[in-house]
């Protein structure tokens, strides 16, 4: 007596479903006249991956799941690792090794629902799709055992990941019964396991620092900005107080979209880089990062900072974040005439520019007007004695547009900045040119 085992790769049992059809099997005699008889026996087999729960991974509280197998030849083994969320620090790495009772002349097969050998795929797997031969991102027969395409975090997200073991004929050594009645069947483990790297969340306007050359020593951040109307700038500080004289470049990575992983695959191209140069004559580098309101959205930042010098026994980096909020006046002209205010402008120390901000309702079809005038502090009334030349000040209107204004239009150069078209500008002012000191706009409605 001699069975005849024919598996359909389960990818392909889906469509078959999905599509219905018959199957003919034809059953023919090489040699030999005498008559024969022969049983054919179907069964559906289910999919059912195996140990579900302990498979469900979480970073950081729950990452990881390992287990010893044995499976029979011509049997297929399914998981399901599934990642409950995605913090973006995370990528998971799945094994299957320490192979015994295996033959020499045939290897378990892997596929894997992620990843592929050129290193630039990675996704979750399609609802309802096991990997096989016929449907895999990834595929290996290695007798030295095998591990899941190397994800960085940028491409690693939340959700199912699945893994299909099949053992052809002749996998195991002894598939048969032995004489102890024992079947020693192949025996595999299996490893899955999440690695979260650190980062430090800021906070805003505290300062936090940390020796460079420490174990602990954290090169990514995050802070988040909360929810704020328009204008507002983002000012991203970082000193690095060091006593060697080495001339090193280090880069700041900052990005409003994804942290920086661990290869240049996810280093944040759509960001902002800056170099901190570590001069020879000084113990101190200062860098400061500023990005304009226009620029500015409220949400997480990502920083990363990479290149210092490790061996720097008194090397301190600290970080800070500080956010400059614009509140905005509103004057309503649909329910008063006119409006009129006399207030005070100057900058601080450390943010290069003081702002007002007003927002002007008025009824599309009624003529308006605004003015502005500049005033010397110690005397308001007396304008023609006055030297305007250390008196800076830049008027804006805007109209419509998002609202938002920048910064970098007080350059008057497009090169110094992305700002220099935020918003629609219909009027534009330079208080302190040739002596200028009152800007008049007036709209026909």
């Amino acid at each position: 007596t001699e069975d005849c085992i024919i598996i359909s790769d389960p990818c392909t049992s889906k469509n078959s479903a999905i599509d219905p059809q018959t199957s003919y099997y034809r059953v023919t005699r090489d040699e030999g006249v005498n008559s024969f008889s022969f049983t054919i026996t179907t069964e559906i087999v289910n999919i059912s991956p195996i140990d579900s729960s302990e498979t469900r991974l979480t970073p950081i509280t729950d990452p990881s799941y390992s287990a010893e197998k044995t499976i029979e030849d011509l049997t297929w083994h399914f998981y399901e690792f599934f990642v409950t969320e995605n913090d973006g620090y995370t990528t998971l790495e799945v094994t299957v090794s320490d192979l015994l009772c295996e033959s020499n002349s045939e290897d378990l097969e892997v596929y894997m629902s992620w990843g592929d050998e050129s290193g630039n795929f990675g996704d979750v797997s399609k609802s309802g799709y096991w990997p096989t031969s016929s449907c895999n991102n990834f595929d290996s027969t290695s007798s030295g055992g095998v591990t899941s395409f190397a994800m960085d975090t940028c491409q690693f997200n939340a959700g199912s990941y699945r893994v299909g073991i099949f053992a052809p004929e002749g996998t195991a050594q002894f598939p048969d019964e032995l004489d102890d009645g024992e079947i020693y069947s192949t025996r595999y483990s299996i490893s899955a396991q999440l690695t979260t790297l650190d980062h430090v969340e800021l906070t805003v306007d505290c300062v936090y620092s940390q020796l460079v050359n420490s174990e602990d020593f954290v090169p990514r951040f995050e802070v988040n900005i909360p929810a704020t109307g328009p204008g507002f700038d983002l000012y991203f500080i970082v000193t690095y107080d060091h006593d060697e004289d080495d001339s090193l470049d280090s880069n700041l990575y900052l990005s409003d979209t994804y942290p920086t992983g661990n290869t240049a695959y996810c280093t944040p191209f759509g960001g902002r880089d800056d170099a901190i140069y570590t001069a020879t004559d000084s113990d101190t580098t200062f860098m400061f990062i500023s990005l304009d309101s226009c620029e500015s959205i409220d949400g997480t930042y990502y920083l990363y900072i990479d290149g210092l010098e490790e061996d720097d026994d008194e090397g301190v980096l600290s970080i800070q974040v500080s956010a400059q909020i614009f509140g905005t006046q509103v004057i309503d002209l649909t329910s008063s005439a006119s409006y009129s205010t006399d207030r005070y402008l100057s900058t601080s120390s450390g943010i290069p520019f003081g702002r007002h901000v007003y927002k002007i309702i008025v009824d599309e079809s009624t003529p308006f007007s605004v003015n502005v005038q500049l005033a010397p502090c110690d005397d308001r009334t007396i304008w023609a004695e006055q030297d305007f030349s250390a008196l800076e000040a830049n008027v804006y209107i805007i109209g419509g547009g998002n609202g938002r204004f920048g910064k970098t239009l007080y350059y008057g150069d497009a090169d110094n900045g992305i700002c220099d078209t935020c918003g629609d500008i219909i009027y534009n002012c330079d208080l302190d040119d040739e002596d200028t000191y009152s800007c008049d706009y007036f709209n026909c409605g």
